[in-house]
């Protein structure tokens, strides 16, 4: 038989891809690239405000529930103590203060005579109504100057400095000397976000409350009207008047659920 034998390949052959899928491996040309980028930004523009509009509502719900575990623990408060809710002496005729109504641990403050002791809803730390670390007192949406870490450990070992909490309390007692009850309903607020400043007002468009019959809702903050008028930081001290504060707790309680 003869011997038959394949042709050399030249050099045009040995340049051609070997298969298809060599044929179709390059790289992106700039065009392309550009397009891509394109098309991620867009994407991200309008999924980005979407997943932090999801984000808030969840830590509202969140904010909502940890409302709700106070007001459980204030109706136990209650059922022990002919229906009187922990008393504050930021409450008290003569000495009203409502911006400082957030208060659990008094510290060195306000004077020697009630300086280091538990005050307002710091009352159902000290009776062991709460059992979470406190973390119920502290609002996911935070983003002030009283964060849950600025005082995990002074819960444990309370000292000279004040703790602050998320959200404000009624007091026991309201600005006209009645005293306020559990049986009040849901006409009584109880407990709403932070009102002390701009800074402590959790959620920058509205506020979650708190009413007598444990129901929570979301009071929204139209055009910011509540929050113009809130101090930016009290970091110095200074608050404006109790009176001013006053009218600010009763335009949130007062306001129906929006």
């Amino acid at each position: 038989m003869r011997n038959q034998s394949r042709p050399t390949p030249g050099p045009a052959a040995e340049r051609r891809p070997r298969n298809r899928w060599m044929a179709a491996a390059r790289g992106f040309t700039v065009v392309e690239l550009l397009v891509c980028i394109g098309v991620v930004a867009i994407l991200c523009s309008i999924l980005l405000p979407a997943l932090r509009t999801t984000r808030e509502t969840s830590m509202r719900l969140k904010c909502q529930a940890n409302l709700h575990t106070i007001g459980c623990a204030l109706a136990a408060y209650a059922n022990v103590n002919d229906e009187r809710l922990p008393p504050s002496v930021f409450a008290m005729p003569g000495q009203r203060d409502p911006a400082s109504m957030n208060t659990a641990w008094l510290g060195s403050a306000p004077t020697a005579a009630v300086a280091r002791r538990w005050d307002g809803i710091g009352i159902l730390v000290k009776n062991g109504y709460l059992h979470d670390a406190c973390e119920c007192l502290y609002c996911p949406s935070h983003h002030g100057e009283h964060p849950i870490e600025r005082y995990r450990d002074a819960f444990k070992q309370p000292g000279d400095e004040p703790i602050l909490a998320n959200y404000q309390y009624s007091g026991h007692i309201d600005r006209a000397g009645t005293r306020i009850s559990m049986n009040d309903g849901s006409d009584r607020m109880l407990m709403v976000d932070a009102l002390r400043s701009r800074a402590d007002f959790n959620h920058r468009c509205g506020a979650n409350r708190l009413f007598a019959d444990l129901h929570t809702d979301w009071w929204y903050d139209y055009m910011d009207s509540l929050a113009k008028q809130l101090p930016g930081t009290t970091s110095d001290g200074t608050l404006p008047s109790a009176a001013l504060y006053e009218d600010f707790w009763a335009t949130v309680e007062q306001t129906g659920e929006q």
